[in-house]
């Protein structure tokens, strides 16, 4: 498979996210299925049914961060070149203005990745076609 690239920040927060899913969370979830186990048949048990598919989704979490981590180049933007144009790691100013009137407001910081950590918090995906 070929290399990802991802900022040092959006390499950061996996790995922060990754320790956390296996430190805390999995173990805090294979505790629930035990206690649910321990009430007794498991075809009618709602907690042990949701504990598991809580696992599911734990471990699935945690097998993509890995494959990501795995395939990353890790890229430190603080490094890189300016060059005048938008690029993967580069940062932007965005001034909104309507009818020719700029809302000083309205400015926007986008950092340009290809795996969007949380696109609320100003990380534009490349890869996107929108």
């Amino acid at each position: 498979m070929s290399k990802v690239p991802l900022t040092l920040r959006g390499a950061e927060k996996m790995r922060e996210e990754l320790k956390q899913l296996k430190s805390v969370e999995r173990p805090t979830v294979i505790k629930a299925i035990a206690e649910a186990r321990a009430h007794g048949d498991l075809k009618e048990n709602a907690e042990y049914h949701a504990a598991k598919e809580q696992q599911g989704f734990i471990e699935g979490r945690i097998k993509d961060l890995e494959g990501k981590l795995s395939h990353a180049q890790i890229i430190d933007v603080s490094e890189m070149t300016p060059t005048g144009r938008v690029i993967f790691g580069s940062t932007v100013l965005l001034a909104l203005s309507l009818l020719g009137w700029a809302f000083t407001p309205a400015l926007w910081w986008l950092s340009v990745v290809l795996v969007p950590i949380a696109l609320a918090g100003g990380v534009l995906n490349v890869a996107s076609n929108s």
